[in-house]
């Protein structure tokens, strides 16, 4: 079984179908996604990623630190993945790129 996805304010996904139908729509609304990892801690199984994610909307940077914890199985796979980050900051952002004049 997939372990959920619990994608901050946007809800939960379940099944590796909808985690990749999730991810790919939200790299293509953005012309794809570069992630910087900035911090990086792990105690046992648990796993935390402090990242900032940039993309590109009409020639306007969108930028978002997003917070992910993983909780890994004996077996070293991931058995629950959580991210938070500010929502409204990156739909405000999205927004104005999307209707700044050309």
């Amino acid at each position: 079984m997939t372990p959920p996805w619990v994608d901050g304010p946007q809800g939960v996904r379940r099944g590796a179908d909808a985690i990749k139908t999730e991810l790919a729509a939200q790299v293509a609304a953005v012309g794809g996604v570069v992630v910087m990892l900035t911090a990086l801690v792990s105690s046992g199984g648990i796993v935390m990623a402090e990242q900032v994610h940039r993309s590109t909307i009409r020639g306007n940077t969108i930028t978002s630190v997003v917070m992910a914890v993983f909780e890994l199985g004996a077996d070293g796979r991931i058995q629950q993945w959580r991210e938070a980050y500010g929502l409204n900051s990156a739909t405000d952002q999205i927004e104005a790129a999307v209707h700044q004049p050309r």
